[in-house]
């Protein structure tokens, strides 16, 4: 047997035991985050290791929706169709956007239904010190 076959052979024994033991850490995971999430805690500890849960939230926008939603308002407001918050190429121009935002030029419910709020359940597992 040659050298390459001995190491598909061992690789593929490797692999089968590393996904057995991914797929027993993605579940054990899962189910930590879910307990967690339902006793409201945000640490706790088994006898060796240490578990923190965090809930991660991220904010973006749908780009295309926010320069209609844009567009229809300035030219509500100003009769006019060339709009200052956004770029020729017709993406949102951001700092443009916080700028009229903080300045009250433009109000943060009139492009609310643009945000896309995202939610990431985070799990750290250390080991006790």
């Amino acid at each position: 047997m040659s050298y390459l076959s001995e190491l598909i052979d061992r690789y593929g024994r490797v692999k089968e035991e590393m996904d057995s033991y991914k797929k027993e850490v993605d579940e054990s995971n899962a189910e930590i985050k879910v307990l967690m999430a339902n006793d409201n805690l945000n640490v706790t500890e088994g006898s060796e290791y240490v578990a923190k849960y965090q809930v991660i939230k991220s904010e973006s926008f749908n780009d295309e929706k926010l320069v209609q939603k844009l567009h229809s308002l300035w030219s509500e407001q100003n009769g006019s169709m060339t709009c200052p918050y956004t770029k020729t190429i017709y993406v949102p121009n951001m700092e443009e956007i916080e700028r009229a935002l903080y300045n009250g030029e433009l109000r943060p419910e009139d492009i609310a239904d643009c945000k896309i709020v995202k939610e990431t359940q985070r799990l750290t597992v250390t080991k006790k010190k």
